[in-house]
């Protein structure tokens, strides 16, 4: 009935599309949120980030954390990325890293994380 196949370059065209979609998609939906609520869910991204970089580079490496959270962010954030300066971005890790130290001497289960201490129940 139908002859259908689907070559190689047919397949990366598709995926291409529906990756385009997808960012349309996820665009669209960011824009309508108001700056505050754009800004809380950045700051919700790099006290992921930070936390990461943490527990990657440990103490005494804020350059390399920094780097390792702007590339990161880079890639998370595409658009918003070429939007603010670098000076913004460090402004808002500095929010995030508030948000994580609370964390980090707050919640047992974070501080073990970041440290990489394995607790065995």
């Amino acid at each position: 009935m139908f002859d259908f196949k689907l070559d190689s370059s047919t397949l990366i065209l598709a995926l291409i599309v529906i990756f385009a979609v997808y960012i349309i998609l996820e665009l669209r939906s960011f824009s309508k949120l108001t700056n505050k609520e754009k800004k809380e869910r950045v700051i919700e991204w790099l006290i992921y980030a930070c936390t990461v970089a943490e527990q990657t580079y440990g103490s005494k490496t804020g350059k390399i954390k920094l780097r390792y959270v702007y590339d990161a962010f880079i890639q998370a954030f595409p658009v918003i990325s070429k939007l603010i300066s670098y000076e913004k971005f460090r402004a808002l890790v500095d929010e995030a890293l508030i948000e994580v130290n609370k964390l980090i001497e707050t919640n047992k289960d974070i501080y073990n994380i970041v440290h990489n201490i394995v607790v065995e129940d």
